[in-house]
């Protein structure tokens, strides 16, 4: 007998506990400034909070004479099947469908759907968001985005024409340049002149070679591409190179583009340059403890001043007899892959960037 009290007991408190959770989930319902409603496995209304009246235009008791249908029918019944199995696969689906409001309006929604209790009966609790602001937003940078890539198709088009044209008026300039060298040979001060100017005319030309890779980067698709070959390539592109170059970065895989070879050749052509003198680089790898990596250029030239330091990554930077835009490219590359530069070597003892890859490239 004293058992069957306090199983009596126990059923109560629980009872007592349910009807106290089902008043505290009416609560929050009727609380929230979404749209929330609860309807029965055949669809029929059982409760909903003012936000879902007021968005819809209907009084409590044209709702509840409704079914959800005539609310959403956005959804052919494919489409409702397929929810309502994911409903039953997961317990929770989310997906986006359009309500009518009884003037006719149509909302666009983002619904998130559960399995629930609900004064003591199964249910599927249902919150809706207006999707309407997004969608004119997302509407808006689509527009956005193909105005940029009109701007964009324009700009490429008018840069290369301009390219090409100038370049032509350059080597007309060179080949006079050249003709009349010839022709004043025994002047030097006009020779000098003239060998100014073909230099001029060479600066120029380079400009435009960097103006064409920079309007490229970003544009191809990333691959994995292997480190040492692209090295090899960078190398075999100088003739006569005297520096000997170690690479140590063969099978080692990174997702990028053709324009690492291009990195490799500008810090090789920089060596070349500046290094004085540097006999070898030495190109390698090494794996970070948080899983990440880091490719090492490094040389054996003079290196590069603490003055010059903070300024190799800048636009037009130059020590002198070159454009500047060498590592300024690269370090825009690089932003573009996701990777960061930094240049370590010691003054005097030669130069050594790191780059350093996080674990998803």
């Amino acid at each position: 007998m004293l058992s069957t009290v306090r199983d009596m007991s126990c059923y109560k408190k629980t009872e007592a506990a349910l009807k106290q959770s089902e008043v505290n989930y009416k609560n929050l319902i009727y609380a929230m400034n979404d749209a929330v409603w609860v309807v029965d496995h055949e669809g029929n209304f059982v409760d909903f909070n003012d936000a879902f009246v007021n968005a819809l235009g209907y009084s409590r008791e044209q709702l509840l004479s409704l079914g959800i249908g005539s609310i959403d029918n956005s959804l052919n019944h494919q489409q409702s099947k397929e929810i309502l199995a994911k409903l039953v696969r997961y317990g929770h689906h989310v997906f986006e469908a359009i309500h009518t409001a009884k003037d006719g309006q149509q909302i666009p929604v983002e619904i998130s759907s559960s399995f629930t209790t609900y004064n003591g009966k199964p249910v599927v609790l249902n919150i809706a968001r207006n999707v309407s602001e997004r969608m004119k937003a997302e509407e808006r940078l689509s527009q956005i985005f193909c105005q940029l890539s009109l701007v964009n198709e324009k700009l490429g088009v008018v840069g290369g024409l301009t390219r090409h044209d100038v370049r032509n008026k350059l080597s007309a300039i060179n080949s006079y340049a050249y003709l009349l060298k010839k022709k004043h040979k025994d002047q030097p001060d006009i020779v000098e002149g003239l060998s100014k100017i073909e230099s001029a005319v060479a600066d120029s030309v380079k400009i435009f070679e960097f103006a064409k890779m920079y309007e490229q980067l970003g544009v191809e698709q990333l691959t994995y591409i292997d480190v040492g070959k692209a090295l090899d390539e960078a190398v075999a592109l100088f003739s006569g190179l005297t520096i000997n170059v170690v690479n140590d970065c063969l099978g080692r895989i990174v997702l990028a583009d053709s324009f690492l070879r291009q990195m490799f050749y500008n810090f090789v052509d920089n060596t070349r340059k500046y290094g004085q003198k540097a006999t070898t680089v030495h190109v390698y790898s090494e794996q970070e403890k948080s899983g990440g990596l880091r490719l090492i250029y490094k040389d054996d030239g003079v290196g590069i001043s603490l003055e010059n330091k903070k300024k190799l990554f800048f636009e037009s930077f130059s020590t002198g007899g070159s454009t500047g835009f060498g590592l300024f490219f690269i370090k825009k590359m690089l932003d573009v892959y996701g990777w960061t530069i930094t240049e370590e070597g010691s003054p005097g003892k030669g130069a050594k960037f790191i780059i350093s890859l996080p674990v998803k490239r």
